[in-house]
């Protein structure tokens, strides 16, 4: 802001007050990136929420008892990890917007994702479908898993369905790969 001070002819003095920094143009331009940044934030907030409750619906189904994954919590995110005994060795459900996923992540060990990949042949009989192995880039882990139609965008109403499809398959990935994790050297 610049202040600058008038005296009038004997009289009052004035000051006439000007905005320098934002300009006064910006004022717009940066209410409009409030705006949206309140509202990317209010997005955030209800996808957590959408998160939680799926997460929720999935956790009380009668199948998730004894289960690795029955003590946890709902999450607020799209990630739910059960632990498999092993450090590095984790056994996951993700949810995206439009499909959902279970896989063995396998951090830091090329050498265990190389072992049960020798396996592929059995590993996806034993499961009963095609698995999808992968080395994800930039990061220092692997995945084995399953992909399936199915997100947190889909209909509530079916949202049943997907947690019984998952929890399926989780149980035969599971089944497949966890004595075989279990069996890898250390």
């Amino acid at each position: 802001v610049r202040l600058k001070p008038y005296r009038l002819d004997g009289g009052p003095v004035l000051l006439d007050i000007q905005q320098l920094i934002p300009l006064p143009e910006v004022s717009d331009f940066q209410t409009q990136i409030g705006a949206k940044r309140r509202a990317i934030r209010g997005e955030d907030t209800e996808k957590k929420e959408i998160f939680y409750r799926f997460w929720k619906g999935l956790l009380s189904t009668e199948v998730m008892k004894g289960t690795i994954h029955a003590h946890l919590s709902p999450q607020k995110g799209s990630i739910l990890s059960g632990r498999t005994g092993r450090r590095g060795f984790d056994l996951n459900y993700s949810l995206r917007q439009h499909d959902n996923s279970v896989y063995l992540w396998i951090a830091n060990s090329q050498t265990a994702f190389e072992s049960l990949f020798a396996e592929q042949q059995e590993i996806e009989a034993e499961f009963g479908q095609e698995l999808e192995w992968r080395e994800v880039e930039g990061q220092q882990g692997r995945l084995i898993g399953f992909f399936q139609e199915g997100g947190y965008r889909s209909d509530p109403e079916t949202w049943p369905t997907i947690q019984a499809r998952m929890v399926s398959a989780m149980t035969r990935l599971t089944d497949v790969l966890l004595p075989r994790v279990r069996r890898l050297p250390a």
